[in-house]
């Protein structure tokens, strides 16, 4: 997805280390949960 974000050595982002770290582990913990029942993420199309 957006993994050029995260990319190691990147500099772009200097955010603290710990603080990336966790926040990194949440949203691939959210991506895989999605990617794992993206039809329970989905929005019902029928209404």
């Amino acid at each position: 997805m957006v993994s050029g974000l995260w990319a190691p050595g990147s500099g772009r982002l200097r955010a603290s280390s710990v603080a990336g770290d966790a926040a990194r582990g949440a949203a691939a913990l959210v991506v895989q949960d999605v990617l794992d029942d993206p039809v329970a993420y989905a929005e019902p199309s029928g209404g």
